[in-house]
């Protein structure tokens, strides 16, 4: 019993590749909805699809980390040609 309040206390939890990847990938869509609620396409004035923002996401090779929310991985001030450079 001691053992494992021990453990509890100073253990770290381990997580599966599958839980990772599944965690990351739910908070790589958060973030490109979040990306996509706060731009607009300066052209047409229209809004981003998830899609596209998903896409742009990846073709920059977006990294989520996981240590901080996904409001945190979102600039602030997001622009078209901030998050396109980013």
């Amino acid at each position: 019993m001691l053992l494992l309040l021990q453990i509890l206390e100073k253990g770290e939890l381990q997580v599966s590749g599958k839980e990772r990847e599944a965690q990351l990938s739910s908070q790589f869509r958060d973030i490109a909805t979040i990306v996509m609620e706060k731009t607009i396409n300066l052209e047409t004035r229209r809004p981003y699809t998830i899609t596209m923002i998903e896409r742009l996401m990846h073709e920059i090779h977006f990294a989520v980390d996981p240590n901080l929310t996904s409001k945190e991985q979102v600039p602030e001030n997001t622009s078209d040609a901030y998050f396109l450079q980013r």
